[in-house]
């Protein structure tokens, strides 16, 4: 096999793996750590909304920030895995033509890196798996698999006229 399709067959695979080996690196670190990260993209964010919010009193100002921590946080789930999906799916439509194999070897890859990824918490300090996060990471896969359903209909459609 020549290096040229070798490296087309195998690009997006180096990216999945590249996103994975970042999301378990982000899963390994403490509790501490993991929540001073996420504080400090919440404390930007809140910085831009509070003017926004001029409703609530400023002793709500921690409620605020918290709330939208969580939400950085769960956004982050969300999208990482909508990029994933979109590489996972991407390798997979190198290997295969067959439609069905893409989505849902897609979905079962994505789902089995999403239980890893929560599976790797529990031995990360201060830390613990959620079945909630590997619904995020899901609803993530689905969305990009709906807009890889979404594109697919609007090049039929494209190319019909």
């Amino acid at each position: 096999m020549k290096t040229r399709n070798l490296l087309f067959l195998l690009a997006p695979w180096l990216i999945v793996f590249i996103v994975a080996v970042l999301i378990y690196y982000l899963s390994s670190q403490n509790r501490e750590a993991s929540h001073e990260m996420s504080q400090g993209i919440a404390r930007i964010a809140f910085d831009v909304l509070r003017p926004s919010f001029s409703f609530i009193r400023e002793n709500s100002d921690r409620l605020l920030l918290d709330a939208i921590d969580m939400f950085v946080r769960k956004l982050a789930h969300i999208f990482l895995y909508y990029m994933i999906t979109i590489f996972v799916m991407l390798g997979f439509r190198r290997l295969t033509d067959e439609k069905i194999i893409i989505f849902f070897g897609s979905l079962l890859a994505v789902l089995f890196l999403a239980c890893a990824d929560e599976f790797l918490q529990l031995f990360s300090y201060g830390r613990g798996a959620s079945a909630f996060d590997v619904l995020l990471d899901m609803a993530g896969a689905v969305a990009a698999l709906l807009t890889a359903l979404l594109a697919i209909a609007v090049r039929r459609v494209k190319f019909r006229k």
